[in-house]
């Protein structure tokens, strides 16, 4: 599985728990890392001095299982329905 980095760029001040539970998501070839550091040093490379704020990852896209539920790392972590579309880098 992996992770979506969105940025105050993308989302200004809302939180995960404002987002829709339905979301598209339009990405490049490129702007897919290995890892979630990588794809933050690539925020960093690309935005020079205007770092940009509200950095949030988005990592549950299934439904929890019962004992997950109650596992403290997914408390209060909304569950998204995210459509990712790969676009070819031209």
């Amino acid at each position: 599985m992996g992770a979506i980095l969105f940025s105050s760029n993308q989302l200004k001040e809302k939180k995960p728990v404002d987002f829709p539970e339905t979301m598209i998501v339009l990405a490049t070839a490129s702007q897919i890392v290995e890892s979630i550091g990588e794809g933050l040093r690539g925020i960093k490379h690309r935005s020079g001095s205007n770092i940009p704020t509200n950095i949030t990852t988005l990592k549950n896209f299934e439904e929890p299982k019962v004992q997950e539920k109650k596992d403290l790392m997914n408390y209060g972590v909304p569950n998204k329905r995210v459509y990712l579309i790969l676009l070819e880098d031209l």
